[in-house]
């Protein structure tokens, strides 16, 4: 921690700084690397204002070119602290809550390209999808529409795997890592770690709110939710390599989706893990260095800064009880005494 030690002692020593320098102090606590201080905004923040919140921050790590040092560090940290590689990266820890944030970010051309026209033509079909008894009309055939659902899966499922060439370097480079960083602790994981990262993070969420992922122009009916519940719910599956059993045994039929789909995804993954040959890293820049701040960050700045005011007890709570390096609090009762309550504009 001496690097945000002497940044935050030069900064306050000078006054703070004026306009968007101001920030400079907000800007380096959520550059840490350790995640201490995002860990604990995300602890102080109800899970309705996470989204926004996790844009701010991923905003910010981006304009600082550390988001993927700062993922990358964090995968190999859970790694490092997990001691049953069927768990990893399941639970919604600030590394994965970033990593979704981040996804969303960077991927949204990438996702409309992939998926919006399979959406609205799953929605404009006049197919039956219903396969459970107790939700189906008297006179649908249950087993024509099990076969519906099952055409459909593997339809977005066929087209995903295209779309390697296609997705963002930085998937690719975050699917590396995973990959490179699990096989030699958890092996038997490699795959179920870069489907959590794709389907359970990334596709399967926009699937369930099209208009919110920009794969739909309105609200889903709850006959269309319906059939990208059951869509999802089935890539899902699929990803984590796991069958229907007993509790949805009329979904048990689809388990040969999975069988026949499970190679074909296991072979996207490894291609989506896999770096093109003329891929140059992003050199490693040290987050102390020079930051650049300019005007158009202050909304996202603004959004933060309005936050943290608002939960400092809440954060102060957070740092504390994780045990925070005292650098690290000292640093976020500077920065709130320097930036004070956030303008109402």
């Amino acid at each position: 921690m001496g690097m945000l030690t002497s940044l935050m002692a030069a900064l306050f020593k000078k006054g703070g700084g004026k306009g968007i320098a101001r920030y400079a102090g907000l800007v380096q606590l959520v550059l840490d690397p350790e995640l201490v201080f995002v860990t604990a905004v995300c602890n102080a923040c109800h899970v309705s204002k996470q989204a926004a919140i996790l844009d701010s921050i991923v905003y910010i790590m981006e304009r600082q070119e550390q988001t993927i040092q700062i993922i990358k560090r964090g995968i190999t940290k859970s790694i490092e602290e997990t001691l049953d590689g069927g768990t990893l990266f399941r639970e919604n820890t600030s590394v994965t809550k970033l990593m979704t944030a981040y996804a969303k970010t960077i991927g949204k051309n990438y996702l409309i390209n992939s998926l919006k026209r399979l959406v609205t033509l799953l929605f404009s079909s006049t197919e039956g999808f219903e396969v459970n008894p107790a939700k189906a009309e008297q006179d649908e055939d249950l087993v024509e529409n099990l076969n519906n659902l099952m055409d459909w899966c593997e339809r977005f499922v066929e087209q995903i795997v295209q779309t390697v060439d296609a997705s963002p370097i930085q998937f690719r480079e975050i699917c590396h890592h995973l990959q490179r960083e699990t096989m030699p602790k958890f092996p038997k994981s490699q795959h179920m770690v870069v489907g959590g990262f794709i389907f359970l993070r990334f596709f399967c969420p926009a699937i369930l709110a099209p208009q919110q992922a920009g794969l739909a122009n309105d609200p889903p009916t709850a006959e269309q939710r319906r059939r990208l519940v059951l869509v999802a719910k089935a890539l899902q599956n699929l990803s984590n390599g796991v069958q229907y059993g007993s509790k949805e045994a009329y979904l048990n039929a689809m388990n040969e989706f999975i069988e026949d789909y499970q190679g074909v995804l296991y072979d996207y993954f490894d291609a989506m893990a896999t770096l093109p040959d003329d891929f140059v890293p992003a050199p490693v820049t040290p987050a102390q260095g020079a930051l650049l701040l300019e005007d158009s960050d202050l909304p996202s700045l603004h959004t933060l800064h309005k936050f943290i005011w608002e939960s400092r007890e809440a954060i102060a709570q957070s740092l504390e009880k994780d045990g925070a390096p005292p650098t690290i609090q000292e640093a976020f009762q500077a920065v709130l005494e320097q930036l004070g309550a956030p303008s109402k504009a």
